[in-house]
C-alpha cells in the first residue's frame, strides 16, 4: 500500500538536512493546536512547519505510514458567541490519498465552556413529549471542498450559525 500523507494548511515536503539537524527539536505547534487520536496504536505522525503551507503560511502535517487504519487529527478550540454566524476556511493538500474529500476532512464541534456538546436549537421532532423531554445535541459541521488551485491546494470552507448554548467551536483537521 502507498504511504498515506494528509496535510492541512501545507503540503508535505521532503527536505534533506545535515545530520546535526536530525537531533534538533521540531518547532512547537502553533498556540492552541493539539493532536488527537482515538487510540495510541493507531496514531499517525504529526509535525508542524512554520512555512510551506498555502501562500507560504504555516503547515500542520498528518503523515501515516504503510499500516492501514491509522487515524488522527489536529484540533483547536475557537471562542464563539451564541447565535452569531462564523466563516470557517482552511486549505488542504493531500498526497497519496485516493479520495481526499472522504479521507481528509474537517469537522467542527459546538461546545459549552466545559467542553461538553451543546443542545441543538431546533427539536428533532415536533412533539418533544414523544422523547420524554430529551434534547438532541447540535450536530457537527463538515465544511465543503471548494476550488483547487494550480498548486494542489483545496479550499475547505463554510458559514455556520453557533447554537444558542455554544461558547466555542472546536475545529478538527483529520
Amino acid at each position: 500500500m502507498k504511504t498515506l500523507a494528509k496535510t492541512f494548511l501545507v503540503a508535505v515536503v521532503l527536505v534533506f538536512l545535515p545530520a546535526s539537524a536530525l537531533f534538533a527539536a521540531p518547532p512547537p505547534a502553533p498556540e492552541g493546536w493539539q493532536t488527537g487520536a482515538p487510540r495510541e496504536e493507531i496514531r499517525p505522525q504529526f509535525s508542524y512547519q512554520p512555512r510551506g503551507g498555502h501562500d507560504g503560511g504555516p503547515r500542520l502535517i498528518i503523515q501515516a505510514d504503510g499500516r492501514e487504519g491509522l487515524e488522527g487529527w489536529w484540533q483547536k478550540p475557537f471562542p464563539v458567541q451564541a447565535g452569531r454566524h462564523y466563516r470557517f476556511t482552511a486549505f488542504r493538500r493531500a498526497e497519496h490519498v485516493p479520495l481526499p474529500r472522504r479521507n481528509v476532512v474537517v469537522r467542527l464541534l459546538w461546545q459549552d465552556a466545559a467542553g461538553k456538546p451543546v443542545p441543538a436549537d431546533e427539536p428533532i421532532v415536533k412533539d418533544e413529549l414523544l422523547l420524554g423531554g430529551w434534547k438532541a445535541n447540535a450536530e457537527p459541521e463538515f465544511p465543503y471542498d471548494r476550488q483547487t488551485d494550480g498548486a494542489g491546494w483545496t479550499e475547505v470552507s463554510g458559514t455556520y450559525r453557533a447554537p444558542a448554548k455554544a461558547t466555542r467551536a472546536v475545529a478538527e483537521l483529520h
